[in-house]
């Protein structure tokens, strides 16, 4: 698109938006992101979704370079701890991930600016980088009780400032119970043209890697989380976590139709596709009684 050609922003932001929510076009993504460097623009942002982007290519030298240089790059400009932002810590964290040896004057002042920052986000980071750097070190006890802590701060701090409440995924899973069976025993849908793979799981539980595996096929095209049939349900059940409903009002809903528009949001080249949102597993049912023909990997 020549409109992103002129926006250095715009093509960040998008570069952002793909390896955050784990979108397809990774290639596309990493060439975008050189390009920025080639032209002088260079932040520790740019470097660490470099590191990310190679990561998930499989170039794990590439990554570790970009990651450091993310580190290195806000070194060199900064020692001010409020100015410590969150791809940096993510670079830290990502480093401690892929087993990198940090000596202990590194590793002292993260302790120094997780105990400082301010940032929930950074603390958040710098915690699970500094636990796994201890576990990697065979200090279990020191790592799990950092990331306790870090666990901690972020169930207090970002967490419950986003709203959530226990009582109301209560309310959610018991909503789902009353979808499923009203669609159950409504009549079968029948199968599509195109063959869904719903790879599901718990977050951190392989997901990506089974995707990258069945990627390798000619039949197969990937389209990451894209987070679409779970996000349309929240749609038209807006109050699916405060209130019991009663499904025979909404389910009418969930057809034929709505997963037509499904298949239109991802528009695939090719008749088997992967839907790598992982939770999904939350409306498993719905979506084997919705897409007969799916396949599920759980």
């Amino acid at each position: 698109s020549s409109f992103f050609k002129k926006d250095d922003d715009i093509i960040l932001k998008y570069c952002t938006n793909q390896l955050v929510y784990n979108l397809r076009g990774f290639e596309e993504v990493h060439k975008l992101l050189i390009q920025l460097v080639k032209k002088g623009i260079t932040n520790s942002k740019i470097y660490n979704l470099l590191g990310i982007s190679s990561l998930i290519l499989g170039d794990i030298q590439d990554a570790k370079n970009y990651f450091l240089k993310s580190i290195d790059l806000f070194q060199n400009n900064s020692d001010d701890i409020s100015s410590f932002i969150s791809d940096v810590a993510s670079s830290y964290y990502q480093l401690a991930k892929m087993n990198y040896q940090f000596d202990n004057n590194k590793i002292d002042k993260l302790k120094y600016i997780l105990n400082q920052s301010k940032n929930n986000e950074v603390k958040a980071l710098l915690g699970h980088a500094l636990s796994k750097i201890f576990e990697n070190d065979n200090n279990f006890e020191q790592s799990a009780q950092i990331l306790k802590s870090s666990n901690k701060n972020i169930f207090k701090n970002i967490i419950l400032t986003k709203g959530w409440k226990f009582e109301e995924e209560l309310i959610f899973f018991e909503n789902l119970k009353k979808i499923y069976l009203t669609l159950k025993n409504k009549s079968k849908l029948s199968n599509y043209s195109i063959t869904p793979i719903f790879i599901l799981g718990m977050p951190r539980s392989g997901t990506t890697l089974v995707e990258n595996i069945l990627s390798r096929s000619q039949l197969i095209e990937t389209t990451g989380e894209n987070s679409y049939i779970l996000r349309n349900i929240f749609n038209i059940f807006p109050m699916i976590k405060k209130n019991n409903l009663d499904p025979e009002n909404y389910s009418l809903k969930l057809n034929s139709e709505f997963i037509q528009k499904y298949f239109k949001f991802l528009s695939p080249k090719k008749k088997i596709i992967t839907d790598k949102t992982p939770l999904n597993f939350l409306i498993l049912g719905i979506i084997k009684i919705l897409i007969p023909n799916s396949k599920i990997i759980y």
